[in-house]
Parts: structure tokens; sequence; C-alpha cells
């Protein structure tokens, strides 16, 4: 059996990536392919229980602990859910991955990108997406959203400092940089948010080659 696809969405908050996300999954599901969508962290029953500590006031953590739970429940989800997939044959469609730990945790945290590297490297096992479609939009739409209390990640990441405008405008920088760190990266720049509203079928065909 052929081997599935890996697809990522990545962006800043109010790029409209979970918008994104389930058209895609709802398209591909109408033409008869296997889909399945998770999202980070959780998607099993150990990612969860990490997303349950890191939305916990109590849990006062700090920043190589917050990246390395992130690592932990990426590590379960690419064992119990992501592989298995592709191995059947599915197309995996991921809200958020490698990117967003190099945003977050590397340049919204400080830390080093090597070390970022690494620990994903043992995550992930070497697991390698065939498609990381990157949402470009303005900063200020998407920041919009944080004035609105709109922000699901930076909930997850403990609203300490990562709930504030400027931990946004580094985030949003670092989508907005002309270097990603990436491989098989698409960027699709989109100038408001609800342009993101409509289902980009000519995107998805050209850059994903399914149809």
């Amino acid at each position: 059996m052929p081997r599935g696809v890996l697809i990522v969405f990545e962006g800043p908050e109010g790029a409209g990536k979970s918008t994104q996300l389930r058209l895609l999954a709802d398209w591909l599901g109408q033409r008869g392919h296997a889909v399945i969508a998770v999202r980070e962290p959780g998607g099993t029953i150990v990612g969860d229980q990490i997303r349950r500590i890191l939305l916990d006031p109590a849990s006062d953590i700090v920043p190589r602990t917050e990246a390395l739970l992130f690592m932990a429940s990426r590590a379960q989800l690419v064992e119990r859910e992501i592989r298995p997939a592709l191995d059947a044959g599915s197309i995996v469609l991921v809200d958020r991955f490698f990117l967003s730990t190099y945003a977050y945790q590397g340049d919204g945290r400080g830390l080093p990108e090597t070390d970022l590297r690494a620990s994903n490297a043992v995550a992930t096992s070497g697991l390698v997406t065939d498609r990381t479609l990157l949402l470009a939009l303005a900063p200020h739409h998407g920041l919009a959203d944080l004035e609105n209390g709109l922000f699901p990640l930076l909930d997850v990441l403990h609203e300490l400092d990562c709930g504030s405008v400027a931990f946004a405008h580094v985030i949003a920088n670092f989508f907005g940089s002309a270097v990603i760190p990436i491989q098989h990266l698409a960027v699709l720049a989109v100038e408001t948010k609800l342009r993101l509203l409509a289902p980009m079928k000519s995107n998805w065909v050209s850059l994903l080659g399914i149809r």
C-alpha cells in the first residue's frame, strides 16, 4: 500500500489555519480520500493529559519544561496516530507542528534552535512533512483576535507573557520572516482573514498534487 501524505498547517494566530484544515479535510473526504486531522498538543490520551498540565495556571512551567512537554505530546502523537495513519495510506492533516516550535519556544521563549531541532528529532524519530502550508497574514489582522481573546494556542502557552501583545508580535515576525527553517514549505499569502473563508481549491490541487 502506498504511504500516505502528511500535510501541516502553520502560521500566526488568526491566519485561519483551523478553518482551512477543516475545509481541506471535507474536500478530500468528499473525493474518497481517507483523512485524519490532529492538533498539538493533544490528540492522544497522553497528549491530552499534557495539554491539561500546560493549561493549568498552577503548573508554573519554565520554558525548557514547556518545550519538552510539547515534544512529549508530539512523540506520542507521531507514534500512536500519525505514523499508523501514514502507513495505512491516509492523508494526515496537522494543525501546527515543527514551525510552531521554532516560533513559540525558539523566538518566543528564547530557547536555542539547535536544542529544539535535536529534541524534535527525538520526538518525531526523523519524520518529515510532505508539505507545510504557511498561511501568511498581515500581523495586525491576527493581533486583532488577541484583543478579542481569540488566541487558542496562546491560551495553551500558560497565559503568562505568552498572552501579551508583545509576545504575539514576536511570533508574527517569525512567521513573516524570509528565512523559515523547514523543507517542503509553501507560503500562501492572504490579504485579509475573511478571504480564508472560501476553500482555496486551486491552491490545494497545485500545491499538494491531490485530486
